[in-house]
């Protein structure tokens, strides 16, 4: 699911600036061996997940772009794992208090993300933007993927800077706990 990185060169006013442009948003469907079956309406910005027997589970107004997909074999769980825009890309951590490194959805509403300093356990990254066309428009390598993901026992497992397992779901008494930055 993972397509090339374009970079375009782009004129404005009779200057060339290099500049990175994504591959756009295209419809998708991903069907698993229980019959579950994802559908990804791009032009209308809609994810629509359906029961082996063809009836609707859920909708959500979130779709993968060019991120990595995961989903439980029941379709009640969507992992979107890596950068909207640029597959193998991150947003620099260093400027920020934190970035995102994988969303998890329950029934089509965000039950976490999965951040890279708070869960992670991630490093600053070293180097200058001045050289580094990437870093310049704020993104660096990734620095952490999903090695596995074992849903019957709640724990997604990272592997990058060093390997790392999470839970999948936060769990309280009362259901999964939203956690964002």
């Amino acid at each position: 699911m993972r397509l090339a990185i374009a970079a375009i060169a782009t004129m404005y006013t009779s200057v060339s600036v290099l500049g990175l442009s994504p591959m756009p948003c295209e419809d998708q469907t991903l069907e698993l061996s229980s019959g579950v079956r994802l559908e990804v309406d791009a032009d209308d910005w809609v994810s629509t997940v359906y029961a082996a027997d063809g009836s609707l589970m859920y909708e959500m107004n979130e779709i993968p772009c060019h991120e990595d997909v995961y989903m439980s074999e029941d379709g009640s769980i969507l992992i979107l794992d890596g950068n909207t825009y640029f597959p193998s890309m991150m947003s620099d951590p260093n400027p920020r208090s934190d970035v995102t490194i994988s969303t998890v959805y329950q029934n089509g509403v965000k039950a976490r993300e999965v951040m890279y300093f708070a869960d992670l356990n991630g490093e600053l990254i070293p180097g200058d933007s001045e050289d580094d066309l990437w870093r310049q428009y704020g993104y660096v390598d990734r620095q952490f993927e999903i090695e596995d993901i074992d849903w019957n026992s709640n724990q997604i497992l990272y592997n990058g800077q060093d390997e790392v397992s999470v839970p999948l779901l936060i769990l309280d008494n009362d259901g999964p706990d939203l956690q964002e930055a």
